[in-house]
C-alpha cells in the first residue's frame, strides 16, 4: 500500500529513491532474522530427518537470494544519481531491476515455505511425549513451555 501511494506522491522514480534507502535496513533485518532461523534450526528437536532438511534448504534459499538482493541492491544504487532523481544507465537499470523483483519474489517463497514447516515442525515437538530424563524440574521440553514459563512445567510434570 505504501508504494503505490508514495507513488502518487513523488512520482515513480522518486519513489524509488526513497525504496533504495529502506532497502538497507530490509536487508539488515533478514541478516538478523537468518541468524535467528540458523539458531532454531541448530536447537530443533524435531524428530523428521526430511522436514529438517526442507527446513535447511528453504533457509539456504532465504540466505542465497538474500546474498543476490544484496548485491543487485548496489548494482542498481550505483546507477541512482540522487540530485535530479536521475539513472545513469536506464537501458541496464530496467532488466537489473526486473532480476531484482524476481529474485525478491523467490526469496518470499523460501520465506513461506520455512514459516509452514517451521510451524509444523514445532507442532510435532510439542506432542512428543517426554522421555524419562526430560521430566525432572527446569527441562524446558518445547518452545511453548519455554514460553510458557516454569508454572507450565510444574503443571507438565504433576500430571
Amino acid at each position: 500500500m505504501v508504494v503505490p501511494v508514495a507513488q502518487g506522491q513523488l512520482g515513480h522514480r522518486g519513489q524509488g529513491f526513497i525504496t533504495n534507502e529502506v532497502t538497507n535496513y530490509l536487508n539488515l533485518a533478514g541478516v538478523v532474522a537468518l541468524a535467528v532461523f540458523a539458531w532454531d534450526l541448530a536447537v530443533s528437536r524435531d524428530r523428521s530427518a526430511r522436514r529438517r532438511g526442507l527446513l535447511w534448504t528453504s533457509w539456504a534459499g532465504m540466505l542465497a537470494t538474500l546474498g543476490l538482493l544484496a548485491w543487485l541492491h548496489v548494482l542498481l544504487a550505483d546507477m541512482m544519481v540522487r540530485q535530479g532523481h536521475r539513472l545513469t544507465d536506464p537501458d541496464l537499470f530496467r532488466p537489473l531491476h526486473r532480476w531484482y523483483l524476481w529474485t525478491s519474489t523467490v526469496q518470499w517463497g523460501c520465506g513461506l515455505v520455512y514459516a509452514g514447516l517451521s510451524l509444523w515442525a514445532w507442532r510435532s515437538e510439542d506432542r512428543v511425549a517426554p522421555t524419562a530424563g526430560e521430566s525432572e524440574p527446569g527441562w524446558v521440553v518445547s518452545r511453548r513451555e519455554a514460553v510458557a514459563g516454569p508454572h507450565f512445567l510444574k503443571e507438565r510434570t504433576e500430571r
